[in-house]
């Protein structure tokens, strides 16, 4: 008992030692250089964040796309060919691979009058900010539908402006742009005031400037090209999958008519069973009139749905002939 005491009490004494060697030799230097050089230390770490940040919005800066000073042309909302034309072309897509260089452009036609818009008569030319001409390859698809390819196309190009060509307007302007691969005037990088800038995007004679802005937002770096089958059977499968839809919603409308209708005569059953013990018989008349005035209209909306839903539906047969016909080889192209 008396050794472990002993052997306590030298524990004790030798940690007490250890101790304030530790705090002589090591603690109170580190202290009094800490407090000698507490400005500088804080100052050091104040400007190795500013560092950080100042490299980090820096690179931010430097890999960030650099827009032009013109609005991009908002997607699905179609733009007149040229002035008083009545066609009309609207972006409906786009996708840009920067690894491989190209941008996918979908767009569609359209047209106020029954006149239709031949693809011989579309013409696409397009440039990059900086007047670099971008190559366009044009696949004309079904329902006026249009994919352009547009090659040789490496980031840091800004902008796009997209020259949609309509060569069959009818017009006596002298500016008129007749879709040949002449030298054309940079508008984006020289244009400075509105009238110049008017020329960059927006209308002319017999054409319409589409401005497509550089914007990581549709980078798809495993984006494809394909072929124009692969093109043209993507585009008839849009189709097909929205004749389907339109037939759901049909379908649809015809549960509602004929719960409609049902109830139509339900409540003119109802009228003529309780007519017995009615004394407004003109009231009762008049509504056995409007009830019988709706259940027709359902019967012959119903009848209009049913139609329209065969005629889809012998569309969609042909969609999936034209189908096979293209993976057989048996489609015939149009080229442009």
């Amino acid at each position: 008992m008396n050794l472990l005491i002993q052997f306590i009490k030298w524990l004790w004494k030798y940690l007490s030692l250890l101790f304030n060697w530790i705090r002589y030799h090591i603690v109170k230097p580190f202290s009094s250089w800490h407090q000698e050089n507490l400005l500088k230390s804080k100052l050091l770490i104040v400007a190795a964040f500013l560092f950080v940040m100042t490299f980090i919005f820096v690179d931010a800066r430097i890999s960030a796309p650099m827009h032009s000073r013109f609005d991009s042309t908002r997607l699905n909302e179609p733009q007149t060919l040229g002035q008083n034309s009545q066609a009309a072309m609207a972006i409906t897509s786009r996708e840009y691979n920067s690894k491989k260089d190209f941008m996918v452009v979908k767009m569609h036609a359209s047209s106020t009058d029954s006149k239709p818009l031949d693809p011989d008569n579309v013409k696409f030319k397009a440039q990059a900010y900086g007047k670099k001409k971008i190559p366009v390859q044009k696949i004309a698809l079904t329902n006026n539908d249009y994919v352009l390819l547009l090659n040789d196309l490496k980031p840091g190009y800004r902008a796009i402006q997209l020259r949609v060509i309509n060569t069959q307007a009818s017009t006596k302007a002298s500016s008129i742009d007749t879709g040949d691969d002449t030298d054309d005037e940079d508008s984006m990088s020289t244009a400075s005031s509105k009238s110049s800038s008017a020329k960059a995007n927006g209308a002319g004679p017999n054409y319409f400037n589409f401005i497509i802005n550089e914007d990581e937002k549709f980078v798809n770096n495993k984006l494809a090209k394909r072929s124009q089958s692969d093109y043209m059977i993507e585009n008839i499968e849009t189709q097909i999958a929205q004749l389907k839809k339109k037939i759901k919603q049909n379908n649809s409308s015809i549960d509602s008519g004929i719960k409609q209708a049902k109830a139509d005569q339900v409540a003119i059953d109802q009228i003529n069973k309780q007519g017995q013990y009615s004394t407004n018989k003109e009231t009762d008349s008049s509504k056995i009139q409007d009830y019988q005035s709706d259940f027709q209209e359902q019967e012959n909306e119903i009848t209009r749905l049913n139609k329209d839903n065969e005629k889809k539906q012998e569309q969609i047969k042909l969609y999936q002939k034209q189908i096979r016909d293209i993976r057989s080889g048996h489609y015939q192209f149009d080229n442009d």
